[in-house]
């Protein structure tokens, strides 16, 4: 294959590949119970691993999947509504406040434990407090900004998609007898259902997909605008928070706030962007890690709900209010309507979604500050 082909098959690829991936998530029960990042990763190192790519594109490879994951970031904080934020009850704060405590405290007294194992592990602190704030979409913008090598990105949030299953697992088939007798449930009257609105799928898709992608390309040449008055180049860390910055308040644009397709195609790019790092990963370095990583996760995931049930305890919060959290936290937004049904209290879903959209709001700032701190430590 010509050099031209090359870039026009992983072009190509990186572009179609997610598109299929989603339609593969939204029509077969199977591909959702596997998840859209996991075959992304999956397919992502069988593209990279099977000799079909060259070393020489790795760079392009690399760029590629850097502003896949900027364009993401703008169009996953849209739709988050501060006037709900500052709506939200007093209980629900107390419970993300509590939840954002648990993750902190953990990963900084992992980082004691496991931080000698290797002399970046302040990296992967940084990128522990983004995705259990705000999920895998912070991981990668905290992977950019500190140049996290995309083997050790891949292999980190693999084990995240292990321990967060099992966190699942657990919280979906245990949560509600343990946590119910711990803490108590919310008594909740029988009310309408539908919590989404129906409505929502009847705009012009493809201009508020185009709208979304326009704002989101701004934000990102903005903030590379600002990287280059400030060190005449591009400085990662600025970008991104910069990015992050700007997002948040062009979510107060009421146009962009209610656009039904800005997380969606955010989403997509993010699906984009793991195609892509996980192509230039070498799949056999694997065999080489050692298991503090796993170890330091599982210690994150399981000792921050440990502590998080502490603080419910103490401030009188409830049970089912502390799984919508800690799963949109841990987890992701998505889940939140799904674990609401099974615990059978939608009213919480505005408070699960708002704490996970917080979260991908400030994941980003809280994992780069604290990875620097742990670093001087």
């Amino acid at each position: 294959m010509s050099e031209t082909g090359e870039y026009i098959f992983l072009t190509v690829s990186f572009l179609l590949i997610p598109l299929i991936i989603i339609f593969l998530v939204d029509n077969y029960s199977i591909f959702k119970k596997i998840g859209g990042i996991v075959l992304a990763y999956v397919i992502g190192l069988l593209i990279g691993n099977i000799g079909i790519i060259d070393h020489s594109f790795h760079s392009f490879q690399e760029s590629f999947s850097g502003v896949a994951v900027l364009l993401a970031i703008p169009m996953l904080l849209f739709s988050i509504k501060i006037g709900s934020l500052m709506k939200t009850t007093g209980a629900v704060l107390k419970c993300l406040i509590g939840g954002l405590f648990a993750v902190i405290i953990t990963v900084a007294i992992g980082y004691l434990i496991w931080g000698g194992n290797e002399p970046e592990m302040w990296k992967t602190s940084g990128m522990l407090i983004g995705v259990y704030t705000g999920g895998t979409p912070n991981l990668a913008s905290i992977q950019a900004a500190l140049d996290v090598s995309p083997e050790h990105f891949i292999l980190l949030n693999t084990y995240d998609i292990l321990l967060s299953s099992l966190f699942l697992l657990v919280i979906f088939t245990l949560g509600k007898p343990i946590f119910g007798k711990f803490l108590g449930f919310t008594k909740v009257s029988k009310e309408n259902d539908a919590y989404f609105d129906k409505e929502m799928n009847k705009g012009k898709r493809w201009i508020q997909i185009f709208s979304a992608f326009t704002a989101s390309l701004i934000i990102v040449a903005i903030s590379v605008g600002i990287s280059f008055v400030l060190f005449s180049k591009i400085d990662m860390l600025t970008v991104i928070l910069s990015i992050t910055t700007l997002s948040i308040t062009a979510s107060l644009i009421p146009r962009l706030n209610s656009n039904n397709y800005a997380f969606d195609t955010g989403m997509y790019f993010i699906y984009v962007f793991s195609v892509g790092v996980a192509s230039l990963a070498d799949i056999f370095s694997f065999t080489n890690v050692a298991p503090h990583i796993l170890q330091y996760l599982s210690f994150v995931v399981f000792g921050s709900l440990f502590l998080h049930i502490i603080w419910c305890k103490l401030f009188k919060l409830k049970g089912d209010l502390l799984m919508v959290t800690s799963v949109a936290l841990i987890c992701s937004p998505p889940f939140v309507p799904m674990l609401a049904n099974k615990i059978r209290n939608k009213n919480l879903i505005l408070g699960g979604l708002t704490v996970g959209l917080i979260g991908y709001a400030i994941g980003n700032y809280l994992g780069i500050v604290i990875a620097y701190l742990l670093k001087n430590i």
